[in-house]
């Protein structure tokens, strides 16, 4: 029997015929999980919804697209050079979820700028989850991709707003003449997200205008030296 395994959570799949039709796609045959449950696979294609940062995936189970956009980090492109100047995505192990792609409601991550979708899978591909103890931990994005910066790296509360997030937001508004990427992270921490904000090595100046970032209000807030 062909078997396969779900690229984001390791269940080893069988696909098997079934006694009756699967509930979710209508076949009569298809994958099924070790607790004899139909799952369905759904193909990683690189170009619309699923993108394999790290080229190491083929198929993602159907629980794991179900819960992947509760889990994941999102990825956020302000670029004057889209077509509505922003686009968002999702992420976690090397795979970028682009819904809104998929929806023709934003550009596919291969229309992108080149030198964007590099930066995009150099922080996508370098982000990680640090454990701190064995229940608990934190995002870590990288520090840099190829002729980008980290200008911002911390968390603030997701309970309250603060000037901080205030100026992120703010940023979504007025239409920056130059690209930014921003990163909201998740924590083990119900009440606090990371934030990370990366801009190119020569925009940092014309965004250290736009933004204060000392108003870190709630969390850790710094700026890298570079």
């Amino acid at each position: 029997m062909e078997k396969a395994k779900c690229y984001y959570c390791g269940e080893e799949l069988t696909y098997k015929r079934l006694s009756e039709p699967c509930p979710y796609c209508g076949h009569n045959e298809c994958w099924v999980n070790s607790n004899g449950e139909c799952v369905c696979l759904e193909f990683v294609d690189d170009m619309e919804m699923w993108i394999n940062i790290n080229y190491g995936a083929d198929e993602i189970c159907r629980a794991c697209t179900e819960i992947f956009p509760h889990y994941a980090n999102h990825l956020t492109l302000l670029s004057p050079s889209l077509e509505n100047r922003v686009w968002k995505a999702q992420f976690d192990e090397g795979l970028l979820a682009t819904p809104l792609s998929a929806a023709g409601e934003q550009e596919l991550f291969g229309d992108l700028d080149s030198e964007i979708q590099n930066a995009i899978a150099q922080i996508v591909g370098g982000t990680k989850w640090v454990r701190t103890d064995p229940w608990r931990g934190y995002t870590q994005t990288p520090e840099k991709a190829d002729g980008w910066i980290m200008v911002i790296d911390g968390w603030h509360s997701s309970l309250e707003s603060s000037p901080f997030s205030d100026s992120v937001q703010a940023l979504t508004k007025e239409n920056p003449d130059f690209p930014l990427i921003l990163v909201i992270s998740r924590t083990s921490n119900v009440c606090a997200i990371g934030v990370s904000l990366y801009c190119r090595k020569k925009d940092k100046e014309k965004l250290l205008k736009m933004i204060d970032l000392s108003t870190g209000g709630v969390g850790r807030i710094y700026e890298v030296d570079n």
